[in-house]
């Protein structure tokens, strides 16, 4: 009887290797991390970066845009005070300065709905309303898609500082087709605004207008440390090709020139273009009613 249950006890199915061996594996394996904490993570990581610029977003929203705190400035409202000078002539510590006493100044920016600038604002590109436009239709019309082709670092010029882009473009992309139309059409209509040339107004006005000044070797020094990466080489080509844009007709020296050369000829024309309007009577502005 003994022999017999062997030999049917040998006869009963036996566990293939294969099965034994992922047996094994799934009593060996370590247990794996619960789905919870996967998106535990994710909250975590999410709430970290995001959490501060979903709050930047409600600082700016509650105090400019709510009207809860105050009324709202529209692209069109008056302002008080438009402070104009190169890169490099001091803005950004007027701006400073105007801020610590009280007063709601931007630096490179007059749009009210993302900043701070109910008051006035000092930049070097809103002087662009006081610069004659190229007698030539076509050259006019190269400049502003010269200037608009793409976004260059450090120029302190992007559509955005003027208003809030009609056309919907996403503040999240630096620079794409959207900003680039919105580029071409805010140009075109700042252009010599404040000259009324064709009978254009400057979308958003400004009481006073101040020309800054800087002295001039101060200025082309610190132009330098910023554009330059030697003094006899040309200037780095984004700021070239942004100056010979938005001075066309300024007389450039012939071929590159050195970099010296081009921040002491633009200090000169910018600034000679700022005394022509005010000669015109454009710099500063009539008082507004």
């Amino acid at each position: 009887m003994p022999r017999r249950q062997a030999a049917a006890s040998s006869k009963a199915p036996r566990a293939s290797p294969s099965a034994a061996a992922a047996a094994s594996t799934t009593a060996a394996a370590p247990p794996q991390p619960a789905a919870g904490n996967m998106v535990r993570n994710i909250s975590v990581i999410t709430l970290v970066i995001g959490g501060p610029y979903a709050l930047y977003l409600g600082y700016m929203w509650l105090h400019l845009q709510s009207g809860f705190l105050r009324s709202p400035v529209a692209t069109d409202s008056a302002r008080q005070l438009l402070i104009v000078g190169t890169q490099s002539s001091g803005t950004t510590g007027t701006a400073d300065g105007l801020q610590r006493l009280g007063l709601e100044v931007s630096h490179e920016s007059s749009d009210a709905t993302w900043s701070f600038a109910r008051d006035g604002t000092v930049s070097w590109l809103h002087g662009l309303r006081f610069l004659r436009r190229p007698s030539d239709v076509d050259e006019h019309a190269a400049s502003i898609r010269a200037l608009c082709a793409t976004f260059r670092p450090s120029m302190g010029f992007h559509p955005a500082m003027f208003r809030v882009p009609r056309r919907g473009c996403s503040y999240r992309s630096k620079w794409d087709g959207c900003w680039r139309a919105e580029c071409i059409d805010i140009v075109a209509a700042e252009w010599g605004c404040a000259l009324a040339e064709g009978g254009a107004r400057c979308e958003t006005p400004f009481a006073a207008s101040l020309l800054q000044v800087r002295h001039p070797l101060r200025t082309i020094e610190s132009l330098a440390v910023k554009f330059c990466p030697s003094l006899d080489n040309a200037a780095h080509p984004h700021l070239s090709a942004f100056l010979r844009a938005i001075l066309p007709e300024a007389g450039w020296p012939a071929g590159a020139g050195s970099c010296l050369e081009t921040m002491g000829w633009f200090w000169a024309r910018y600034n000679a273009a700022m005394l022509d309007a005010h000669e015109a009577r454009a710099l500063p502005e009539q008082a507004l009613p």
